[in-house]
């Protein structure tokens, strides 16, 4: 340093002194110029930060606005799936309970018509019995007059009878006609003949009860719709049929 120091000495005439003062003041300047520098790289650089700063801390807070709304729209989501469940499942057990209540009617409807067909069997078998023993002692009787031998008849010498009229004498002779004609008919025992009742003829209205179709007269008496059977009565205040 000091060599050059004397070499500038030599070629500009300038003392040492001069040169140092003028060394000093631009070794000031040049510190000075890079102090500006670095001012003015960091308002430069701070910005640059504070965007980026800013950027991050804003996409932080939108993130976590969309999970807090994906969050919220799951748990309205969950509620509304739990709420139609349960719709569903007290639908489904009403359902269940309506068709367990209808099938238990029909049992019940069923019930009464074995037990009405029941009971008129019976009362048909019990209404046989008196002819079928009647018919049974009508063949037995029948049976013994066949077989028990004729007494004979003595002859009798002939009177003279007196001449009859012709209108008596037509009488008798319609009468004998007519025994004939019932001697030469079947016996009793081999004809067995059939009392049929006429069925009065009533006016109905076909109605629907539970599903199932009925007939009901002007009288409110219930009709099955295929047997023409009576079930019941038909109770107009609680609109049901009454099986008696």
């Amino acid at each position: 340093m000091m060599s050059i120091m004397r070499k500038l000495k030599e070629e500009t005439g300038k003392s040492e002194e001069e040169w140092k003062r003028w060394m000093g003041e631009e070794i000031n300047e040049l510190e000075r110029e890079v102090s500006a520098m670095k001012e003015v790289l960091k308002g430069v650089k701070a910005p640059k930060a504070q965007k980026a700063k800013e950027a991050k801390e804003a996409k932080e807070e939108k993130e976590a606005k969309e999970a807090a709304k994906a969050q919220k729209a799951q748990k309205a989501k969950e509620a509304k799936e739990a709420k139609e469940a349960e719709k569903a499942q007290k639908a489904k057990e009403a359902k269940e309970a309506k068709e367990a209540e209808k099938a238990q009617k029909a049992q019940k409807v069923q019930e009464a018509k074995a037990q009405k067909a029941k009971e008129a069997k019976e009362a048909k078998a019990k209404e046989t019995e008196p002819k079928a023993e009647e018919t049974k002692a009508e063949e037995t009787k029948a049976e013994e007059t066949k077989t028990k031998p004729k007494a004979k008849k003595e002859a009798k010498p002939k009177e003279a009878k007196p001449k009859e009229p012709k209108e008596q004498k037509a009488k008798k002779e319609t009468k004998k006609a007519k025994t004939k004609e019932l001697e030469r008919a079947p016996p009793v025992e081999e004809v067995v003949e059939e009392v049929v009742e006429e069925e009065e003829e009533v006016e109905v209205e076909e109605i629907e009860y539970e599903g199932t179709m009925y007939l009901r007269s002007s009288k409110g008496v219930v009709y099955d719709a295929e047997t023409s059977e009576e079930i019941g009565r038909w109770n107009y205040e609680r609109n049901s049929i009454e099986v008696e």
